[in-house]
Formats: structure tokens, sequence, C-alpha cells
């Protein structure tokens, strides 16, 4: 994940304004635009909220293979613990906290019935908390969805402008399309894909497919700008993009 660090969390620099940005990076982004923040104050009695800078998703990734579930969540329980001893926690017992995370909600929500993930969003002092997460759980109180990471950063109006111009002039001769692969389990998420994938391979003929289980196809590579993905999404009005690497 180190290369991915650069440039402030956005990854190396492809062209200008296009970035390599991988997915799970929002809490590195977050946090280095939070550094030059304007309204920053060094005393919290002054503070409106209170921005918590801890990387719950790339903390998880460290463990994410490990079996023991101690390991995973070690990190997020010292770290509700050390909140509780400041003096920034008392006045509202952190309901005035905020942190971000840079994976789906599911990672963090780990109960008796799963073996998957951490249990930071479940813990007695997480409930005061606000989460700003990728794919929240429709049912939390203090969750906050916030889109994923695109590899596209601009840094003017008119950078804006002239890739608006170019898809204005793009011909989009396809209705819908999906790039994604199949899920080897079968969850409900993964009879939803497969269902999508069907529809759009064999139902309807204004939608493309792209397997993103074929390397070929480049539906992980930003680099490849002439990939078949990056090409069906400039001819598509509608499109959605799911990856499921099998040996991630």
């Amino acid at each position: 994940m180190c290369k991915y660090l650069d440039n402030s969390g956005f990854g190396p620099l492809i062209t200008p304004s296009w970035y390599a940005t991988n997915q799970f990076m929002l809490e590195v982004i977050f946090h280095e635009r939070m550094k030059r923040y304007k309204c920053l104050t060094r005393n919290s009695s002054l503070a409106s909220a209170v921005y918590i800078p801890y990387y719950a998703g790339l903390d998880f990734r460290r463990h994410l293979r490990r079996r023991n579930v101690a390991a995973r969540d070690a990190a997020g329980k010292d770290l509700v613990g050390w909140l509780k001893k400041q003096p920034q926690w008392k006045g509202m017992l952190g309901k005035d906290h905020f942190l971000i995370t840079g994976r789906i909600s599911r990672d963090f929500r780990r109960n008796d019935k799963s073996r998957w993930g951490t249990n930071l969003m479940l813990l007695p002092e997480s409930q005061n908390l606000s989460f700003l997460t990728i794919e929240r759980n429709p049912t939390s109180h203090n969750e906050f969805a916030i889109p994923y990471p695109t590899y596209f950063h601009p840094t003017s109006t008119s950078e804006i402008i002239h890739w608006q111009d170019k898809i204005k002039l793009t011909n989009r001769t396809i209705l819908f399309s999906f790039a994604g692969a199949q899920r080897p389990s079968r969850s409900q998420n993964g009879l939803v894909r497969t269902q999508v994938i069907n529809q759009c391979k064999t139902s309807s003929k204004t939608c493309r497919f792209l397997d993103c289980d074929v390397k070929a196809n480049g539906c992980d590579d930003p680099e490849a700008r002439t990939s078949n993905m990056y090409g069906i999404y400039l001819r598509t009005i509608v499109s959605i993009r799911f990856i499921y690497r099998l040996k991630s």
C-alpha cells in the first residue's frame, strides 16, 4: 500500500488531474486535507467538532487474514480507551467526535454470528461517535455515507470544465453497463450480482457486461486509459462498477 500514500493519499500521478488512487485510501486523503483546514484550533474548548485521525480500514487490512479476532480488535479498543481519558471527551462523552473509515461499514461490525472484520463500531463508546464511512449500515444512527475516492482529482475549475467538455462530445450508444465479477459465495450480494450480470448478458440488448475476472479488461488499472472499462464507460449513459478480487 505504500505507493498509494503518495500525493497526500491520491497515489501515483498518471496525468494532470488523474491519479492511481486506491479505493480504500479515504482515511489518508481526508486526514491530509484536514491538516490544511482553515478553522483548526489547538484549544479543544473552542472546537465545534473533534476529528479522530485513526486509520481503521488500514489497520484492519493488516489483520485481514488472521483468525485471531483479539488482534484485529486491539487497536480499536486501545483507541476508545485512550479517548475516554481525554478532557475533550468529558464534555459530550464523544458525541462531538468523528472519524473516517476507508472501508465499508460491515468491516467494523463483527458480531457473534460472524468472524469477519473488527468490532470497532459495536463498542459501547463508539455509539456516541460519528462515523463517515463507505457503504454505511442503513440501520445505524451514527453512520454517514460518503463516496469512494475516484481517480479524478482536479485542482481547478478549468480542469473540470475540460473534462466535462470531453464527455459532452462523446457518442453514448449504450444505455446501461455493468463492470464487475461474480462472487464465489452464495451471499445476498452475490445473488444480486448474478442477477444483474445474467440480465445484462442475456435479457437486454441495451446493456454491456464487462467481466472484471478477466485481467486483460483492465478494470482495476487506472493507467490503462484505453482499457475496455474506460472505453465502455465513455459510451454508457448509466454505469455501475463492481470489482471482486478472488486473490486479494
